[in-house]
């Protein structure tokens, strides 16, 4: 099982309503292929995990990143785990600029550490994975919300 978190720009400007289509459209595909995982929007930055098979992750990492609706794609972790953090979720979106499910400090703790690993100063893998079990937490806890 691999796993891969990478963060990007959007090239366009989108909403909650582009993010859910894109990440229904990718859910589909994603199904197939066993890969889960979840994309976040911050404004224009895109933060996304992927897990599955190690080939389909591979494959689909090398297509995200020829994609022209986005630039700047960097991969922040990539390895080999246990377990899947977002079984089930074939991709799930989280429009993190505009509405979360948490109380005020728990949703400014989790931006902040986004607002980090997109500007560069945090690239330890374990961060970032404690960072989207504390998101994943509470999606989980939010399940009528979709997209949110």
């Amino acid at each position: 099982m691999r796993r891969l978190i990478y963060i990007s720009e959007s090239i366009n400007s989108l909403d909650t309503n582009g993010l859910l289509a894109l990440c229904s459209e990718f859910a589909r595909r994603n199904e197939r292929v066993e890969i889960s995982g979840l994309l976040i929007l911050i404004g224009n930055q895109f933060m996304q995990v992927l897990e599955g098979p190690e080939d389909a992750v591979e494959s689909l990492a090398l297509r995200i990143a020829q994609d022209p609706r986005h630039r700047g794609f960097t991969i922040v972790f990539e390895g080999a785990v246990d377990k899947r953090a977002f079984a089930g979720w074939s991709m799930r979106g989280l429009d993190l600029g505009r509405s979360f499910p948490v109380d005020h400090k728990t949703r400014h703790a989790i931006r902040s550490c986004i607002d980090e690993i997109l500007a560069g100063s945090r690239r330890d893998g374990e961060q970032v994975i404690e960072m989207i079990r504390q998101i994943t937490h509470h999606l989980r806890a939010s399940p009528t919300r979709p997209g949110i």
